[in-house]
């Protein structure tokens, strides 16, 4: 058997948070919902490529520049490129965790394991 674990380190957006209500601020511009999963696992991809390469991008600007070029193929915003990104950027300070996220950190907790987000 190996060691127990004493640490616990997660990934905020969609592991801790609940990134769904994002696809209402697209729709908001006048974009798809739907693109709002495409927009994140871009993100990510793009985010670990140039963090891969020695690059160490602040989350929220490879978010907007990759929001920018997505919204750029979509007709019918109903807002200005900048607004449209800034209206959708916006969206992650009102996101709520999940709800098993608060009795689970709580549980790990109590169980004594040191829990660190990334």
């Amino acid at each position: 058997m190996g060691t127990p674990a004493q640490v616990v380190v997660f990934d905020v957006n969609e592991t801790l948070s609940d990134m769904s209500p994002l696809a209402r601020r697209f729709t908001d511009v006048g974009a798809p919902g739907t693109l709002a999963p495409t927009w994140f696992a871009s993100l990510l991809r793009d985010g670990f490529a140039l963090t891969s390469v020695g690059e160490n991008p602040a989350f929220a600007e490879v978010g907007k520049a990759v929001l920018t070029g997505l919204l750029a193929t979509v007709d019918g915003l109903t807002r200005s490129p900048g607004d449209a990104v800034a209206h959708i950027m916006g969206g992650f300070a009102e996101l709520e965790v999940h709800p098993d996220v608060v009795p689970g950190l709580r549980a790990m907790k109590d169980a004594g394991l040191r829990l660190v987000t990334l």
